[in-house]
């Protein structure tokens, strides 16, 4: 019996290399507090975790949602960045800080990045003074860097929609520059 034990343990061996990556540490953040959200989602303490865990540069978030490797939380991104989105309604101020710090390396409007892009433009929508605020935080090179990744987007009425609301909130720099992004 222990013998049968031994080889079938043996015979398994030529898989063990195949085994998935391990997390890179922000993956594992995230992971993290997203189980344990989702065990406890009705509790603001774990929303508050969620969006602490959340990348917070390009860098991370292209590290975690969307690895040349194809792992990390590749696969299960959906869940992960509707979840951000759903806590991004909730919390738009929480939120707009990171959405911000992400867009401002973004280009590409696919996979992840096109889903981060249409939080953005959502979160801000509903909060455009967090959006305005966040926004003028940023170097000049850094804000038209956002507003051209925004402007780009296949929310055209969402962004007129934020110009309008921002000039609304006498932001008129802001609501000018972005006039300009999606002139170009």
């Amino acid at each position: 019996m222990k013998r049968a034990v031994y080889i079938a343990l043996l015979s398994l061996l030529p898989f063990a290399g195949n085994a998935q990556k391990p997390l890179t540490l922000e993956a594992e953040k995230v992971k993290a507090a997203y189980d344990w959200l989702m065990k406890q989602p009705d509790f603001p303490e774990n929303h508050m975790a969620f969006i602490r865990a959340f990348p917070d540069n390009k860098d991370h978030y292209i590290e975690v949602f969307t690895p040349h490797t194809f792992d990390q939380l590749y696969f299960q991104y959906d869940a992960y960045l509707a979840k951000y989105r759903e806590l991004g309604r909730m919390y738009p101020k929480q939120v707009m800080p990171k959405c911000v710090a992400i867009c401002k390396k973004l280009s590409m409007s696919d996979g992840p990045a096109g889903i981060m892009q249409e939080t953005m433009m959502e979160v801000a929508g509903i909060n455009p003074d967090a959006f305005a605020v966040e926004l003028k935080k940023l170097r000049k090179n850094e804000q038209a860097s956002v507003l051209a990744f925004l402007a780009g987007s296949p929310y055209e009425s969402q962004y007129q929609s934020l110009i309008k609301a921002l000039e609304a909130l006498n932001e008129t720099k802001v609501a000018n520059a972005m006039k300009t992004a999606a002139a170009r």
